[in-house]
C-alpha cells in the first residue's frame, strides 16, 4: 500500500548505517552518499571497532567489508 511504502521510506531516511571500511576513499565516498541520503552513518575501521560498534550502537544495517586486515568481514559478521 502507499502508506506502508511511505512509511518504511520514512524510517529508512532516519536509519543508522554502520560501515566497516579499512579503505580511507571508500569510507569517504560510503559515508557522504548515506549522509547526503538521510541516514546516519556510522564508521569503523576494523572488525574489532566494527563489531564492538555494532553491539553498542545497534544500528539498523551494517555494511561491512568482507577483507579486513584484522579479520575476515564474515566471520565478524558471524560474530
Amino acid at each position: 500500500t502507499p502508506m506502508l511504502s511511505w512509511s518504511f521510506c520514512a524510517f529508512m531516511s532516519r536509519a543508522t548505517i554502520l560501515i566497516v571500511e579499512d579503505n580511507d576513499m571508500t569510507m569517504e565516498i560510503a559515508t557522504l552518499l548515506l549522509q547526503e541520503a538521510g541516514y546516519e552513518a556510522l564508521a569503523a575501521r576494523d572488525a574489532f571497532s566494527g563489531v564492538r560498534m555494532a553491539e553498542e550502537k545497534q544500528p539498523d544495517l551494517v555494511l561491512m567489508d568482507l577483507h579486513l586486515p584484522d579479520k575476515d568481514g564474515f566471520e565478524a559478521v558471524r560474530e
